[in-house]
């Protein structure tokens, strides 16, 4: 039931000011006849404002506008899910969220504020109350701990206890809204750079026409040779090829590109064993067992002079550049150079640390066969946070085109690497070739500079080697390889060779794609090939569990608004809701004393009735 303005002041001059409650038959004997006779009858509201009121309109509303604004902002993260963060000229997105989750916060919160002022009445109109919980409803409508008081004081057996719930769960709608969005780092493309990395069809780059004890090999690749053995940098640079990334995060698509690797193979059980008696008086080691080791079908051989259990005279490391037709396994027409191997199992650096180990049993000792094979390899390389590195696609090693003045031949990958590893730079060339004079020259200079030995004699030891005494670095490279720190290589000398070659085919691979950046060289067929630049970016993750608080609390404040108009109806109370007037009209207390009306409500139980028109608290 509803009330006008016309109605109220109509109560007001039916209320009267007692000291004690009120009760139907007081009133009834302090009226006149006349008023008895005519109750003040109610009358449905004539405004505008009051039908607005009486339907719930702006409560309504209200939820339409929350329900509102928490789709917009489910739509706006749907958008802006793992994407970019909006660079927006006057918002920020988390801006954006903050005033939608505080507007959605805020109707919700008025709508059931407004609710609770109505139950109020409804709940004073169902029975008798003490008329404190005027004052406890009163409270829930504007915060925290009065809606936790009503929901106690009703047990939570009420829709009130709905409305009060939202209005508590309400304070969290912010924070919640704040975790929806979640901020990481990923790439994306920069169209304004382009990254650079070579690739080599042909390679031709060569010293020239000079002596052969200075070879024609590339003083480049000399270079990177001479670092991979030398140089104990474990970022290993001289097997990272030239390339440009300018944000140091940089991708290609898959490159094709002439390269060599490293194999090797455990050639141990080729080893042969003799030891004999020495007699000659002047070596100094008359009536000593002379100890020779060799690796059958080869020309590598080593020794030592034993004497119980140690040594004492040796030259037990050795280490050769095979030539044509001396490889035990390897072939010098599919390599580009063959070394051997030959020295005692040991986990220590260096050749003194088999000082004192005996050359029998034939276990204890080790050889070992590698080559540096020409190939053509697949792959897709790329950089992240300014380091290297590529992923290897498929390997070619099988050449065509070999005759007595080519035996070098030359690559010619299947046409499937086109469709199947996306390799299009095939389409323009799909034929790959080792000059024959670099081949030849690179054969002669890796062979030569593994060839030299440790010698110990009691007095005296050191590495020798024993290639071309032109050659530079020739016996640097021996001691490195029996006791140098070579860059991801062990101390034990079972592994020292294999990990060097592997090192030395790097360095060659480095040089030969690098040749695309070699403004001299003419004669190598070579090419730049773009990459894409990747910049490192803000992007927006949806946790959409924390959505769930807002959409919860607006089905509670959705049921509350429900019951209150259900519930309203059916007891047929004026839509008053939080209006203080009706306070005033409804019911009167005296006001002796200086806690008066506060003391005389304590015990005070009243119920909310109509009769003859009148709506009375009594």
């Amino acid at each position: 039931m509803s009330f006008s303005g016309e109605n109220i002041r109509q109560l007001y001059k039916s209320s009267h000011v007692t000291e004690a409650p009120y009760s139907p038959e007081s009133e009834k004997a302090s009226r006149s006849p006349s008023e008895s006779e005519s109750p003040l009858k109610t009358s449905p509201s004539s405004t505008l404002t009051n039908r607005i009121n009486d339907w719930f309109i702006w409560e309504i509303a209200g939820l339409l506008v929350s329900a509102g604004t928490l789709i917009a902002l489910v739509v706006v993260l749907t958008k802006y899910d793992h994407q970019p963060q909006p660079s927006w000229k006057y918002m920020s997105l988390n801006s954006l969220i903050s005033w939608l989750s505080t507007i959605s916060k805020a109707c919700l919160v008025i709508a059931c504020s407004e609710v609770l002022g109505q139950l109020k009445w409804v709940w004073f109109a169902q029975g008798t109350r003490p008329v404190q919980e005027l004052r406890t409803f009163d409270a829930a409508s504007r915060g925290l701990y009065g809606a936790l008081e009503l929901i106690w004081t009703l047990r939570a057996r009420h829709f009130a206890a709905l409305g009060s719930l939202a209005v508590i769960l309400a304070i969290a709608i912010d924070p919640f809204a704040q975790n929806l969005v979640h901020y990481y780092q990923d790439m994306v493309e920069d169209t304004s750079q382009s990254a650079h990395i070579g690739q080599t069809d042909t390679y031709d780059s060569w010293a020239g026409d000079i002596s052969v004890s200075s070879y024609g090999v590339d003083p480049i690749l000399k270079a990177n040779v001479y670092n991979s053995l030398l140089n104990n940098d474990q970022n290993k640079p001289w097997s990272i090829p030239q390339h440009s990334c300018p944000s140091a995060n940089c991708t290609w698509d898959p490159i094709a590109s002439l390269e060599t690797r490293a194999l090797c193979t455990d050639v141990t059980d080729r080893i042969n064993t003799t030891c004999s008696v020495i007699t000659d008086e002047s070596s100094g080691f008359a009536g000593y067992p002379n100890c020779t080791l060799n690796l059958i079908g080869s020309d590598l051989t080593a020794w030592l002079v034993p004497d119980n259990g140690s040594t004492i005279a040796m030259q037990g490391f050795v280490v050769q550049g095979v030539g044509s037709g001396d490889g035990v396994v390897y072939s010098s027409n599919n390599s580009l150079g063959i070394v051997q191997y030959l020295a005692p199992k040991t986990t220590d650096r260096g050749p003194d640390a088999y000082w004192y180990i005996t050359p029998t049993p034939d276990k204890k000792w080790f050889a070992t066969e590698c080559a540096i094979e020409p190939l053509v390899r697949a792959f897709r390389p790329s950089v992240r946070q300014n380091i290297y590195s590529d992923e290897t696609l498929a390997i070619w090693t099988n050449r065509t085109g070999l005759t007595s003045t080519n035996p070098i031949g030359s690559f010619e990958p299947p046409s499937s690497w086109i469709s199947e590893l996306g390799l299009e730079i095939l389409n323009r060339n799909r034929t790959f070739n080792y000059s024959f004079l670099v081949a030849t020259e690179l054969f002669s200079f890796i062979t030569d500079i593994f060839t030299g030995h440790y010698t110990h004699y009691p007095m005296h030891s050191g590495y020798k080697a024993t290639s071309p005494s032109s050659l530079y670095a020739g016996q640097d490279i021996i001691q490195a390889l029996g006791q140098g720190n070579i860059a991801g290589c062990s101390d034990a000398l079972e592994s020292r060779l294999n990990c060097s070659m592997a090192n030395v085919a790097a360095a060659i691979s480095k040089t030969l794609r690098d040749a695309a950046f070699d403004a001299t060289s003419t004669a190598n067929r070579a090419s730049v090939v773009d990459g894409t630049v990747w910049m490192s970016e803000s992007f927006i993750a949806a946790r959409w569990e924390w959505i769930s608080l807002p959409v919860f609390v607006w089905v509670l404040a959705v049921l509350a608004v429900s019951g209150t108009v259900w519930k309203g109806r059916r007891a047929a109370v004026p839509i008053w809701k939080n209006d203080p007037l009706p306070l005033l009209f409804v019911y009167g207390v005296s006001t002796r004393g200086s806690h008066g009306a506060v003391d005389e409500a304590e015990d005070l139980k009243v119920r909310l009735y109509e009769r003859g028109g009148v709506v009375k608290l009594g």
